[in-house]
């Protein structure tokens, strides 16, 4: 009897050991923003298939698309049928404790198209700490490498971070998303550029 009661507490032990751990490892990990090891940066890459569609229409429609969204025609590059940079943005509250911090996230929306096809690319993805953009921006990889730096209260830090990141990678996908159904009606992702 004894040795029962000792095996059921060291199983028990056990689960609430990996419980303890599994919990604890949640915030470990930063979110599911792809990061490119060849550019070091945190960048989205999707190839879509957009069937009957000219790289003209494909252009034009995406043209359109970032005017309605960020209400404005400039572009950081504007190669008429070939490829359409521009720069987008969003906000966001981030609240630690009591205190609410603003986050403006302002990032690269770079197309490329060809007949049927079209690539879409978020880089250069910084952050600025109020809402209305105007502090310094941080890149991205630069505002996580910071955060990861400190010693104190690292498990705060590492939630934080964690939580921050996830709401970015949260509406960039929402972006990819609006981007998707406002090109063509059904996309289908591509993997052949």
């Amino acid at each position: 009897m004894k040795n029962k009661r000792i095996k059921s507490a060291y199983v028990m032990l056990l689960v609430l050991s990996f419980i303890t751990y599994s919990f604890g490892q949640k915030n470990k990990k930063i979110a599911n923003i792809p990061f490119d090891s060849i550019t070091q940066k945190y960048t989205y890459v999707k190839l879509i298939d957009a069937k009957n569609k000219s790289e003209k229409q494909l252009y034009k429609t995406a043209k359109e698309w970032t005017k309605t969204k960020f209400s404005d025609e400039k572009y950081l590059i504007d190669n008429e049928n070939i490829q359409l940079t521009d720069l987008g943005s969003f906000s966001f509250v981030y609240q630690y404790k009591q205190f609410p911090i603003p986050y403006t996230i302002i990032y690269n929306l770079n197309f490329l198209f060809k007949n049927e096809k079209y690539k879409l690319e978020i880089t250069n993805i910084k952050l600025s700490q109020n809402s209305q953009g105007t502090t310094a921006e941080y890149t991205l990889e630069a505002f996580k490498q910071y955060n990861e730096s400190f010693k104190i209260g690292k498990n705060t830090i590492e939630k934080m971070l964690f939580e921050i990141m996830t709401e970015i990678d949260l509406n960039l996908l929402k972006v990819i998303s609006e981007i998707e159904s406002a090109m063509i009606n059904e996309s289908k992702t591509n993997t052949d550029w």
